[in-house]
């Protein structure tokens, strides 16, 4: 005897997937940190600068120190020390600070090695030597709206 009735069984392998609602959040999370994530990226970036600016000034004075006067010398190493000192005490220190820091050691450096160029006692003119760091801080000052 038929009664025509049919029993139908699906199965399905859903472990280990995720729901659209499940994908949908994410989607929503990385959207939402998005902009904490590239202020993060930037700030590492001007971090990184400002250190390979003062390893530079520290390259410098050891390469070029002989031709320094010793105020001269040891206020770059000071300044330098103290910057570095600084940024390994300062992981989580805020932008504002990092660029006032790094425009400190301009202020004190950039004189000083524009005036061993002018001696002519270095190799090459202050644009090959510290400006493409400087050139590089510029720019990331600009991404920050600053300049």
């Amino acid at each position: 005897m038929k009664s025509g009735s049919k029993n139908v069984i699906t199965v399905k392998n859903n472990k280990g997937k995720l729901s659209s609602d499940e994908i949908k959040r994410m989607v929503q999370d990385s959207e939402k940190y998005k902009e904490d994530d590239e202020k993060h990226r930037k700030k590492v970036d001007l971090r990184n600068t400002f250190e390979t600016y003062a390893i530079k000034m520290r390259s410098m004075i050891s390469n070029n120190g002989g031709m320094l006067s010793s105020k001269d010398k040891k206020n770059i190493k000071n300044a330098v020390n103290n910057a570095v000192q600084w940024l390994e005490s300062s992981e989580l220190g805020k932008t504002d600070d990092i660029i006032d820091k790094m425009k400190a050691l301009q202020n004190l450096c950039d004189p000083i090695v524009d005036k061993l160029y002018q001696q002519g006692d270095t190799d090459s003119p202050p644009s090959t030597r510290s400006g493409s760091v400087a050139s590089k801080f510029s720019k990331i000052l600009r991404s920050f709206g600053f300049l």
